[in-house]
């Protein structure tokens, strides 16, 4: 069944409150004060049903200092009512509450006048005619008009057939997959605990469902759902709804705070919006300090102007504003902006990024990014956040920084794709094309700079070289990036270590003057090795003889055969040539006999063997050793 959201709005005392209960049955002064003073003073809600639709209609108060609450009631509204006393007219708050309706672009308006049993046919014809000659100028132009008495239930009837036509024509466009829930009151129920309620703008939610409050980061769980006073199991975008959490108190939950699923949204202290000026003979500048109304909360923030250093009425700006308290909002919600001194509404706006990035750090022009985020054409605005952001993307990452349907987030990254604008990595990582060359760039540089700080080594420690460039990355991802890099021939990957341009570097290495003079002293001690502790030899530098005896290793010009002692490659392949010699003529062999056959002391005999049973090519039975490996087998 479909759900609508009606909104009543217009001046104090014109007849709203008495309207929704003609039509509902419902009375929605629910507080002590309000009917003590006949007024509305806090969001009064109602059902109403019509041709098998659902309507919420919100009885939003008309006094001006309570603007801000028919600014929560206007949130989620999919049409409205305005009201218009037949003995008054047009008023102060009719006016703003019209330019707030237009703010936020809730179109689909009905033009109600009220209180038509206090006057006379010909003053009605007059009021009439002035508000149509009024509304000529305003968004309301096409709005239609009825005209009722509440109390004596004329004209109701033709109201609500007007009504059912007008959903008829309504385009609802909502987020279905990202829930939220601005919070419009906070109370408790004895035995069931708190209770929060507002209008779902998107997604759906679920009992047992998994909850987190926001801006405070607060986890809780739904223990119920209520639709109008109706159990439900799930509630969905566009519906009033009354919410049971659990392990949560009351005081630690304010209206205008956001329920969302955990994780999903993120509070921002900064967001980046077009603003409008709706006042006469008003100029909103820049570094001017406002309230802004959003969703359902207020806060104050101060207007930084893009280019520009003012607005004058029925013009618009960027502006990036910077707020006092961290809000929770996404790509494409309204607000209302109002002057601190006088407290006047004086224009409102649309949220185009809820992620300020530092104007410096935009790859476009800073008057083309707004621009670029106000036509609203995802495939651009994606592309856009994979250029100037140096990051690998999943759709989910995208979706939380955007807020975009995720199956129009794979649409528009298919086209980049075809397009060659992006690369994708794996199946899940996506990166620009300008964000793939400044990444190569940066770990290019870091080699090199790691290169020649470390001048006899060929490779690079790959954790060293993520937390040295790219500090904040998972695993996941800096192995995806390096995947992609070394199918390119740029890098070379074995186990943990990564070398840039091996054979290159090979060769500059071994061209060393210090690097030949090592192998060659090496290469002379013959089966005796090189011991490190007697490193008296003349041209050695022991600062960095490790170094080179590493790379020397690497490279298979030198075999380490324990922590002390390296001997030449030619000369360990002469070794095993005596050792596969020596199984020829025996089953079993003695260092003894090795001894006498390499001409060497028992002492160098006994690490050459012990080596070769390391590595599995002889092995040790009491006072012998047998081959487990030939000379060819072992190569």
């Amino acid at each position: 069944m479909e759900h609508l959201i009606i909104g009543t709005a217009g001046h104090v005392d014109h007849g709203k409150t008495e309207l929704v209960k003609a039509l509902t049955g419902c009375d929605t002064d629910r507080l002590k004060e309000e009917k003590q003073r006949g007024m509305t003073i806090e969001l009064g809600f109602a059902p109403f049903h019509l041709d098998g639709k659902i309507f919420s209609i919100v009885d939003v108060p008309g006094h001006e200092k309570l603007i801000k609450t028919m600014v929560s009631g206007a949130t989620g509204m999919d049409m409205a009512l305005l009201i218009i006393a037949a003995d008054e007219g047009i008023m102060p708050q009719t006016i703003e509450h019209i330019n707030i309706l237009s703010m936020l672009d809730i179109t689909n308006i009905i033009i109600v006048i009220t209180k038509i049993d206090l006057i006379n046919n010909e003053n009605l014809d007059n009021t009439t005619t002035k508000i149509k000659s009024f509304i000529k100028e305003t968004p309301l132009r096409e709005s239609p008009i009825c005209q009722v008495s509440s109390k004596l239930n004329i004209g109701i009837d033709n109201l609500k057939n007007t009504i059912l036509n007008q959903s008829k024509t309504i385009n609802k466009k909502r987020n279905a997959e990202l829930f939220r829930m601005p919070i419009d009151r906070v109370f408790t129920i004895k035995g069931h605990g708190t209770v929060v309620t507002g209008t779902i703008t998107g997604g759906k939610i679920t009992k047992d469902d998994h909850i987190e409050i926001l801006p405070n980061k607060i986890n809780s769980k739904v223990r119920g759902i209520q639709v109008h006073g109706s159990e439900m199991n799930k509630a969905y975008a566009g519906q009033r709804c009354a919410i049971n959490l659990t392990k949560v108190e009351k005081s630690s939950i304010n209206r205008g705070d956001v329920i969302g699923k955990p994780q999903e949204l993120s509070p921002t202290l900064s967001i980046d919006t077009v603003i409008y000026n709706l006042m006469d003979n008003y100029t909103i500048k820049h570094n001017q300090k406002v309230r802004i109304h959003i969703g359902t909360t207020e806060v104050q923030g101060k207007l930084k102007l893009i280019q520009q250093d003012q607005i004058e009425k029925n013009q618009k700006a960027y502006a990036r504003i910077r707020l006092e308290k961290p809000v929770t909002a996404v790509f494409g919600d309204k607000f209302i902006i109002r002057s601190l001194t006088p407290v006047i509404t004086i224009g409102g706006g649309r949220i185009l990024s809820h992620k300020s990035p530092k104007l410096s750090h935009l790859q476009t022009k800073t008057l083309d990014y707004f621009t670029l985020l106000e036509q609203a054409n995802p495939t651009p605005i994606i592309l856009n956040l994979l250029q100037t952001n140096h990051q690998l993307f999943t759709i989910d990452k995208i979706f939380k920084n955007l807020y975009i349907n995720r199956q129009t987030i794979y649409q528009s990254l298919s086209t980049l794709l075809n397009q060659q604008k992006i690369l994708k990595l794996t199946n899940k990582y996506y990166i620009s094309n300008e964000t793939n060359t400044y990444l190569k760039q940066l770990i290019i540089k870091s080699i090199e700079e790691y290169y020649q700080n470390n001048k006899y080594t060929i490779s690079i420690n790959k954790e060293t070289l993520r937390t040295k460039t790219f500090p904040k990355w998972n695993k996941d991802q800096f192995d995806t990036l390096l995947t992609q890099y070394k199918k390119n021939n740029l890098l070379s990957i074995s186990r943990d270590q990564i070398i840039m341009n091996k054979q290159q570097r090979i060769t500059q290495i071994y061209q060393h003057n210090q690097i030949n003079k090592l192998e060659q002293l090496i290469l002379k001690t013959n089966l005796q090795g090189f011991n490190t502790t007697n490193t008296t030899q003349p041209n050695i530098n022991t600062n960095q003889l490790n170094h080179q005896l590493k790379f020397l290793q690497q490279i298979d010009k030198i075999i380490k055969l324990n922590q002390t002692t390296y001997i030449h490659k030619t000369n360990y392949d002469n070794l095993l040539n005596h050792i596969n010699t020596l199984f020829t003529q025996h089953n079993k062999i003695t260092v003894q006999q090795v001894r006498d056959t390499l001409q060497i002391g028992r002492k160098q005999t006994i690490i050459l063997l012990e080596y070769l049973d390391q590595i599995g090519i002889t092995k040790r039975q009491n006072n012998h050793r047998i081959q487990l490996k030939t000379n060819k087998q072992n190569q």
